[in-house]
């Protein structure tokens, strides 16, 4: 995958959620991009709860779609 912007985000470590959140921003070279590609070194601002990110923590990077069903 990828990243993007507003996307929700799981920091994990040893296997365990230790923080949820929503990405807020993703920075490329000091600059502001919409999405990164995997393998791609970002820095990333996001909101949530939890603890804090140590190093070795992993980002996983998820979307939800909602659709509507019709009959």
């Amino acid at each position: 995958g990828k990243a993007v912007r507003s996307a929700q985000c799981n920091i994990v470590r040893v296997g365990s959620i230790v923080c949820e959140g929503k990405m807020r921003e993703l920075k490329v070279a000091k600059d502001d991009v919409s999405e990164v590609k995997e393998g791609q070194e970002c820095g990333i601002l996001y909101v949530g709860k939890g603890e804090t990110p140590q190093a070795g923590d992993a980002v996983e990077v998820h979307e939800r779609e909602e659709k509507r069903r019709e009959l």
